[in-house]
């Protein structure tokens, strides 16, 4: 008989029609427990939404009083251990509709559950745009009956309310943010072997594995899922992946919306890194995710020798965290993470290169060797694309596929995101918990994790 592996999905006021289709749509697929756990939703018609997914039996739903999504995950959690005491647990956020590739749903994460281990306690999967599937998924399972019904009992609370506006059609940003986490989740992780990081929109868990992450977790918003990556590194622990499991979510559609998801991440980023600098110091990639704006901002200052500074301590650094970095991490987590090294190799050697340049262009004064690591940074982007174009190379599944527009459309959206998200996101972690926090006291309201 097959093991359960128990589906936890934490929600605060969420839209009706999107909770109600990922719920409707999981019992449909998957014969395991699915367990909603409401973090204390203040909206009418989120709580129409889950009386009705009771009402018909499509989950068991737990509230409890608003504490974040680390609570809500850690609540339900405890209530699949009392009940089921599964070795794994599913959790994903409520906006996602997983779907299998080659085999069935709850086969594969039988499969999965078996693959993890305590030195990789979690499995990450490629997130993809849900919009460019979502009505074929409604027909397909035969959803639009129960939204139609849902959208009578919302409109009780919420006249205005239009459950066709949840179907609408795909724009040129829903292509721009579907290709960035095609690459980020799916193409990059495939290239390496490895999770490398981890994004919450879903994963499954070794139940004693996400139950020790989760006590050592802040329980803060904004960048939850990766202060679980940081903790996991913490622990000495690697991240599985697989792509048999595409999980395809709701995204933003508008640009207001976009930029303050892209700065809220960065900002979230800046924070997990900050509450676990000592790990993240002495890992090379939460290194240069930290490093990445002062140090442009050092270069940019007319002052020789600070840059020159600058610049060899950056070498140093960098060389001597792929050493660090070997020595701490186990036999098999040490082999995963190295293969992550090799493909970002070329971009670190051109990153040293670049900084060997800029030490001597700063001392001498002599700038017109700067234009060989330009020319190195453009060899960088190219290499970046040929492993991106490797590992998308023989992709059969339609959505999965990248073409040629599509790099290109990366190679924009990184260029943005480097030159403004990241430098707009480390603002706010100075106003918030610099400024505003330390030197003027006044902390900002956190969620803290019960029984923590």
């Amino acid at each position: 008989m097959r093991e359960l592996v128990p589906i936890i999905i934490p929600v605060y006021n969420t839209t009706p029609a999107t909770i109600f289709v990922t719920v409707a749509y999981l019992r449909a697929v998957s014969e395991n427990p699915i367990i909603v756990v409401d973090d204390g939703s203040t909206r009418r018609e989120t709580q129409e939404a889950l009386k009705l997914i009771e009402e018909k039996g499509l989950a068991v739903v737990l509230r409890k009083p608003n504490g974040g999504k680390i609570d809500a995950i850690r609540v339900g959690l405890e209530y699949a251990m009392k009940t089921y005491g599964s070795r794994c647990v599913f959790t994903q956020d409520d906006d996602v509709t997983p779907v299998p590739i080659g085999g069935e749903f709850d086969g594969l994460l039988s499969k999965h559950c078996a693959q993890l281990e305590e030195d990789f306690p979690v499995m990450t999967y490629p997130t993809l745009n849900q919009i460019y599937v979502l009505r074929e998924l409604v027909e397909r399972h035969s959803l639009g009956q129960g939204l139609a019904e849902l959208g009578e009992r919302v409109r009780r609370v919420k006249p205005d309310y239009d459950v066709r506006s949840y179907l609408r059609e795909p724009n040129f940003l829903d292509r721009v943010q579907h290709v960035e986490h095609l690459v980020m989740t799916l193409h990059l992780r495939r290239a390496t072997g490895e999770g490398i990081w981890i994004n919450g929109t879903a994963l499954l868990w070794l139940s004693t594995g996400l139950a020790e992450v989760i006590k050592r977790h802040s329980g803060e918003h904004g960048g939850d899922d990766i202060e679980m990556g940081v903790i996991l590194r913490e622990l000495g622990r690697g991240i599985k992946f697989s792509d048999e499991i595409s999980m395809y979510a709701e995204f933003v559609s508008n640009p207001k919306a976009i930029a303050r998801q892209k700065i809220m991440w960065n900002y979230g980023a800046y924070r997990a890194f900050f509450t676990h600098l000592k790990t993240s110091l002495r890992d090379p990639f939460y290194t240069a995710y930290i490093s990445a704006v002062p140090f442009a901002v050092i270069m940019l200052l007319p002052l020789g020798g600070l840059r020159a500074y600058v610049a060899v301590l950056g070498m140093a650094f960098l060389l001597a965290q792929m050493m660090l970095t070997a020595t701490y991490l186990p036999a098999k987590v040490r082999d995963s993470f190295m293969d992550s090294v090799k493909l970002y190799g070329g971009l670190y050697a051109g990153l040293l290169f670049l900084l060997l340049l800029i030490a001597h262009a700063s001392l001498y004064g002599n700038w017109s060797l700067l234009s060989i690591p330009l020319i190195g940074i453009a060899a960088s982007i190219v290499y970046l694309n040929y492993v991106i174009y490797k590992a998308n190379n023989g992709e059969k599944c339609r959505d999965r596929r990248l073409g040629v527009i599509d790099l290109l459309i990366y190679t924009g959206s990184s260029a943005t995101y480097l030159a403004f998200f990241m430098p707009m996101g480390l603002g706010r972690y100075i106003v918030r918990k610099v400024i505003m926090e330390k030197l003027l006291g006044k902390k900002e309201r956190t969620y803290k994790i019960l029984n923590h």
